[in-house]
């Protein structure tokens, strides 16, 4: 009878180990699933915890077009309310490089021509530093949006879009873009949204640090005080794209001046922006200044300063070497109808013959411009 009870007991102490140790071994399980989700986790707020905002360098470093949302007063700038005042605005996107983003900026109207005559002008874009802002670091951008809401112009913004990556391609003392896919959307709920493709350009700022150097801001700068080989390569590129719409004089027109910080030699370079009045582009609102003698911005003309046609070959080195690359990007853009890229390949192609021939070559650069300076 005790030897029964004995076992009996011995049997529960048994049943009561095995739960114990099915008990630990399961909690031993848990605790390695629950550490591994905590290395997983982890490894998954790496890139979280690892980001840092987006700067100027990396926005513009990324070919793909950004999707992006502006929500804003479009009244204020459809019907020409905003005038020289900001715009509050935010702007979004549920990936912009691989960040979410919805941030407070403002806008700026920007441009001349273009500030009057078009639905949503060019306008300057400001981040503002909060506690949570990754664009923070790109500080002010430039937007450039199409004139009109159809084919037609959005064709003329790829085209101005694609001869600031033809200089980007020849030099890097030009201004950076980027293609973007606009959504703007009104705050007031008053508009339906409008989409359209635009670019962003980098702020000259940054050009100039990118160079080690600075902005020269209200100061007359004059052709002989400028990098001759620099200023042949801008003139030349100028007439390739047949623009006529800049110049030097008064603190430049669609021209930036910037000085490299060394104290020793400092050298000044000027850098072009503002390429639609260019005959590439061919934009119906363009006009030639009327004193240059020419009916239509197609017309190629060349502001001279008396370079020799060697030194003009010389410059054309560059743009010669990057043919394959120009014709191929016009190719290769999926924004353009075969009508432009067609227009656009033969217009450049005129370019080249002229380079090649040097009757051509005495007629543009000697014969015909040279009694017209840069103005």
């Amino acid at each position: 009878m005790v030897r029964l009870k004995f076992v009996k007991i011995l049997k529960n102490h048994i049943f009561i180990l095995i739960n114990l140790s099915y008990t630990l071994k399961k909690y031993y399980i848990l605790k390695k699933i629950i550490f591994l989700m905590g290395i997983i986790g982890w490894f998954l707020m790496l890139p979280t915890l690892a980001q840092k905002p987006i700067t100027s360098q990396k926005f513009f470093s990324i070919d793909s077009i950004v999707d992006i949302t502006i929500t804003t007063d479009l009244n204020a700038i459809i019907r020409k309310k905003a005038g020289d005042d900001s715009l509050e605005a935010r702007i979004s996107s549920p990936s912009l490089d691989g960040i979410a983003i919805n941030e407070k900026v403002s806008l700026l109207m920007r441009g001349n021509n273009r500030r009057d005559v078009c639905k949503i002008p060019p306008m300057r874009i400001n981040f503002f530093k909060t506690k949570n802002s990754e664009l923070h670091k790109l500080k002010s951008l430039k937007i450039v949006n199409p004139c009109e809401d159809n084919i037609a112009y959005e064709e003329i913004l790829i085209k101005e879009y694609l001869i600031y990556k033809m200089y980007n391609a020849i030099s890097d003392l030009s201004l950076k873009v980027r293609l973007a896919r606009i959504t703007y959307k009104d705050s007031l709920d008053k508009r339906k949204p409008i989409v359209r493709y635009s670019f962003f350009i980098e702020d000259i700022d940054v050009l100039a640090k990118r160079n080690d150097a600075k902005e020269l801001v209200n100061t007359k700068v004059v052709t002989g005080v400028l990098n001759r080989e620099q200023l042949n390569s801008v003139s030349l590129f100028q007439f390739m794209i047949a623009n006529t719409d800049w110049g030097i004089s008064n603190n430049g027109h669609n021209i930036k001046f910037i000085r490299t910080k060394s104290q020793k030699e400092p050298v000044n370079y000027l850098i072009p922006y503002d390429f639609d009045h260019a005959g590439l582009v061919n934009a119906p609102y363009a006009a030639p200044s009327a004193n240059l003698g020419i009916e239509d911005v197609t017309t190629r003309y060349f502001f001279s300063i008396g370079q020799t046609v060697d030194e003009l070959l010389e410059a054309f080195e560059p743009m010669k070497a990057q043919k394959e690359n120009f014709m191929n990007m016009i190719k290769n853009c999926d924004l353009l109808s075969q009508y432009a890229k067609k227009d656009m390949s033969g217009y450049l192609e005129i370019f080249y013959d002229i380079m090649s021939n040097q009757s051509d070559r005495n007629y543009y650069f000697i014969k015909k411009n040279r009694s017209e300076p840069i103005p």
